[in-house]
């Protein structure tokens, strides 16, 4: 518990020291990003343009792509996982390109979270050499982390923002609660740009609305993002498509991302009311 509150103080110092109210993303109402798995799910770069013409075919609809990049090594490492590279197409397209750094192993993590300023130097060189706009930590542990993880991964978000915001370039997290690392209460006292919650990529509507209010219980309007699932075994109906949708417009909500492209045709119109909506 003392940690927690150590932690908890420090992430507030850090945002009350850091924020000046130009963060890159401060502007933006909407928000609509679609997930590039590439390789890592069986897409090549034919695939991948396809995937990405399809997305230009529905206009401003999407404001971001995120593409998978980097995995975490061992000291914090970056280590290019050698997938398609379609960076340059993407911001051809008129689209944000945003690259993943992702993991699932906690000791790689922890060690990053202790010391994160060789990786964060490396890091803004990396994304600036590939002319992309922001970084989005998939962090998914494969082991159970503790109420330290959660807090010491706060306070890297914290520090990682704020030096790449200097830079003009942004900083997403995908956050859940199915693994003890995150704490959506700590997480929303960061300045991190988007947080997208995996917990709405729940199946069942109720369950949806369900995790649509527990995200909004703590995380800032202008920093929460509605994770959308369209790969199911089971495709989702048509309704259920339109009710979770139909929740968002309720609530004023104008900032999702889309796991993962090809986005099904059904989805689009919905996509495009969004855009429409918020862009009034």
């Amino acid at each position: 518990l003392d940690r927690r509150m150590k932690a908890t103080s420090l992430i507030v110092i850090v945002g009350l020291l850091t924020f000046d109210g130009t963060s890159v993303q401060a502007a933006e109402r909407h928000f609509a990003q679609v997930w590039f798995c590439l390789e890592r799910c069986g897409s090549d770069r034919a695939a991948s343009l396809q995937q990405l013409a399809d997305v230009k075919a529905h206009g401003d609809a999407i404001t971001h792509v995120s593409m998978e990049h980097w995995d975490l090594g061992d000291g914090g490492a970056l280590i290019d996982n050698g997938f398609s590279d379609i960076v340059s197409n993407v911001t051809q397209s008129g689209y944000l390109p945003i690259m993943m750094v992702t993991s699932v192993d906690l000791s790689r993590m922890r060690t990053l979270w202790q010391n994160p300023y060789a990786f964060i130097t490396a890091l803004i060189a990396g994304l600036k050499a590939l002319g992309a706009k922001g970084v989005d930590f998939d962090f998914e542990p494969n082991a159970a982390g503790t109420e330290y993880d959660a807090a010491t991964y706060a306070l890297f978000l914290s520090h990682v923002t704020t030096d790449l915001n200097r830079e003009g370039l942004s900083v997403s997290a995908d956050i859940a609660t199915w693994n003890d690392v995150w704490d959506f209460s700590l997480l929303g006292l960061t300045t991190t740009n988007q947080l997208s919650t995996m917990n709405t990529y729940a199946y069942h509507y109720t369950d949806f609305a369900a995790a649509l209010n527990f995200s909004q219980t703590y995380l800032k309007p202008y920093q929460m993002v509605v994770g959308l699932e369209e790969d199911y075994s089971t495709p989702l109906p048509s309704s259920e498509v339109a009710e979770r949708f139909a929740l968002m417009k309720q609530l004023d909500l104008c900032r999702l991302s889309l796991w993962q492209s090809p986005v099904p045709a059904l989805w689009w119109p919905h996509v495009v009311d969004v855009a429409q909506r918020c862009r009034k």
